[in-house]
């Protein structure tokens, strides 16, 4: 099974999901690591990046959803071709343009939610908004909840200077990745290259954001390979006592016979 899954997404267009989906898949495999790219967004801005591109191994699947249906068939259908690509790959990156027609429920499947946005106060405010509708997923107690990382996009150095910005507008939980600057690079590279291979501004800001999110996978494996070990032994020491139990309700029985 894979051994993350990363959702990337965001309520409207032009935030730079798709930039940021494509280049994490690829700074990702650069790193050693077996990605998938599991784009469901109608347009495929995200594979066809990849596609474009030189080749780095990067499995690649676009997959638009049904959203016209409605439902919960968007949904069934994302978890099913999320599923299948964990089975071939270390890291699942879905690139996904929200829509009214999925529910929240899809968000469960994810270990990290990155949502890109500028740092206009229009977006910032439409950002907020769009998470606030979520708080409980990423706050859950009864589900495994992913942890959700804002993702500053499209930045000019001097926007970056208050971080008070942020705590104003998300006061609740989240990591607040390095932010990725403008550059006229970026858009030079779409189906010819990838970020972090650019010694620019950009692609420096890049791989900085790409190296937050691979400390925070690192981090977040290893946490829950430390869940699943607890629970092992938590499992190992409870079968032990029923085979003690049941041991000695045989040597009762015995005792009893004779």
């Amino acid at each position: 099974m894979a051994e993350f899954k990363i959702l990337i997404t965001s309520q409207k267009g032009g935030v730079g999901k798709s930039t940021v989906s494509a280049n994490l898949a690829a700074y990702l495999c650069r790193q050693g690591k077996k990605v998938a790219l599991l784009d469901f967004d109608l347009h495929g801005s995200s594979s066809k990046w990849l596609e474009g591109a030189p080749p780095i191994g990067i499995d690649i699947h676009h997959e638009p959803l049904p959203l016209e249906i409605g439902g919960t068939r968007p949904v069934n259908v994302a978890k099913q071709k999320l599923r299948r690509l964990c089975y071939t790959n270390d890291i699942v990156i879905s690139d996904l343009t929200w829509s009214d027609s999925m529910t929240a429920e899809l968000l469960f499947e994810y270990d990290l939610v990155i949502v890109p946005t500028s740092v206009s106060e229009i977006e910032l405010n439409a950002t907020s908004d769009f998470l606030e509708r979520f708080r409980w997923v990423f706050e859950s107690t009864i589900h495994t909840p992913p942890k959700l990382l804002l993702s500053p996009t499209r930045v000019h150095s001097d926007q970056m200077s208050d971080t008070a910005l942020f705590k104003q507008h998300f006061p609740f939980r989240l990591i607040l990745a390095p932010a990725i600057l403008e550059g006229q690079s970026a858009r030079q590279m779409y189906k010819r290259g990838y970020l972090c291979d650019l010694t620019d501004a950009c692609g420096v800001s890049f791989n900085e954001f790409g190296s937050a999110v691979l400390e925070a996978i690192a981090m977040m494996t290893q946490d829950k390979t430390k869940i699943e070990n607890d629970s092992n032994s938590r499992m190992k020491a409870l079968l032990k006592l029923a085979a003690q139990y049941e041991s000695s309700l045989k040597s009762v029985f015995n005792s009893t016979r004779l």
